[in-house]
């Protein structure tokens, strides 16, 4: 057994190291028993440290290659701005970022937040160069989000065109949890009208509202859309989810690239008073 005393142990608390100030002075292992494996993880700390091997345990960690594993992040663990490498095809893209996908799920990249933090450091891309169907590698860290974690990239390379994941069919009590966000999905209902929304820079936005089995959701729109209004549709696109200040669930959106996402499956009904509701 070994014995640490006073002559062992520095006396002023200040000066001593963490691992020992966790030890009372004229510690005996005979009189306060550690458990075996808190005494194995001293003894192995002690030896790195002799070896001069203390430099080890700060290495910086291996970077998250998986988008699952991302995704799975808790929001503490999320903002320790984790390294990531991820490849993947882009299915939504918007001003200052994009929804990349690797067949299984996505993930939101965000240019504004990146720049904010001083990661990203060019000009944001045009969407030119990174429209749906873009197969990108990025480098980047991970950030809670609003809603779930997404990457804020530092370098991203566009390795050219691929095609485009599946589009899913899930449940709507999924599409409602939130917990599908950034997938890509094919949805039908009926479009029941078109919405404005002024924006901070003073251009305006518009929706189409649609209903699927009786839940509301926005659909990202162009102004000649309205014709949709009335007519039930097939459509295809990005589900993101509509988060309040507390990061909660608050409605239901999907983005769409272009009209070619939207199919018709029954035309409005000539008389608008008789359209299904």
């Amino acid at each position: 057994r070994c014995r640490l005393n006073s002559s062992a142990v520095p006396p002023s608390s200040s000066s001593m190291s963490p691992l020992f100030r966790r030890l009372p002075a004229g510690y005996v292992m005979g009189k306060h028993e550690i458990p075996a494996g808190r005494r194995f993880v001293i003894a192995a700390c002690l030896l790195l440290l002799a070896a001069g091997g203390g430099g080890a345990l700060h290495a910086a960690p291996e970077p998250i290659r998986h988008f699952a594993g991302i995704r799975s992040l808790s929001r503490d663990f999320a903002a320790m701005a984790l390294p990531v490498e991820i490849e993947g095809v882009i299915v939504w893209s918007a001003p200052g970022s994009f929804i990349v996908h690797d067949g299984n799920c996505g993930i939101y990249v965000t240019f504004w937040e990146a720049a904010a933090a001083g990661l990203w450091q060019h000009e944001i891309p045009p969407y030119s160069v990174r429209s749906p169907g873009t197969s990108v590698k990025i480098k980047g860290v991970t950030n809670p989000g609003g809603f779930a974690p997404v990457v804020l990239p530092s370098a991203i390379d566009y390795l050219g065109s691929a095609p485009m994941p599946p589009a899913r069919r899930l449940p709507i009590d999924r599409l409602l949890s939130g917990a599908e966000d950034g997938q890509y999905i094919e949805q039908e209902g009926v479009v029941q009208g078109m919405g404005r929304f002024g924006m901070p820079n003073g251009q305006v936005s518009f929706v189409l509202k649609m209903m699927i089995e009786g839940h509301p959701c926005i659909i990202q729109a162009l102004p000649e859309w309205e014709k949709f209004v009335d007519a039930r549709i097939r459509v295809r696109g990005v589900v993101t989810p509509m988060a309040n200040l507390r990061a909660q669930h608050s409605g239901m959106k999907i983005g769409v690239s272009s009209e070619a996402d939207i199919e018709v499956l029954r035309p409005p009904p000539a008389d608008p008073f008789s359209a299904p509701r």
